[in-house]
C-alpha cells in the first residue's frame, strides 16, 4: 500500500533494536517512553521504508530504525501530528 507521503510501506524487514543513538536516547527521556515501548512498536508496528531507515508506526507510538536496528529517535502517540493520524488512517493501523 503506498502513500502520498513519500515513504513506501514494506513487509516487517525483520529489523530488532540493537542500539540507541544519543538522540534516541535523550528523546526517550523527555518522553517517558521505554526501551520496551520502542520494542513493542518495532515488532508489532507497520515499518515504512524511508531512505536508509525504517519508520515504524503504531497507534502507540513510533520509532525510526537504521536498517542496522540503531534507534535514531522515537515518540509516543502524544507528539503525533495530524498528518500522523491521517497516515495511520490510510495505512489501517
Amino acid at each position: 500500500m503506498g502513500t502520498n507521503s513519500g515513504i513506501g510501506d514494506v513487509n516487517n524487514p525483520g529489523v530488532k533494536v540493537t542500539s540507541y543513538s544519543t538522540h534516541a536516547s535523550l528523546r526517550m527521556a523527555q518522553r517517558g517512553m521505554t526501551s520496551s515501548q520502542v520494542d513493542d512498536i518495532v515488532s508489532k508496528g507497520v515499518a515504512l521504508a524511508q531512505g536508509d531507515t525504517y519508520y515504524f508506526l503504531s497507534r502507540q507510538g513510533a520509532a525510526v530504525l537504521t536498517k542496522a536496528g540503531r534507534v535514531v529517535t522515537a515518540y509516543t502517540q502524544a507528539e503525533f501530528y495530524e498528518e500522523t493520524w491521517a497516515l495511520i488512517w490510510e495505512l489501517g493501523i
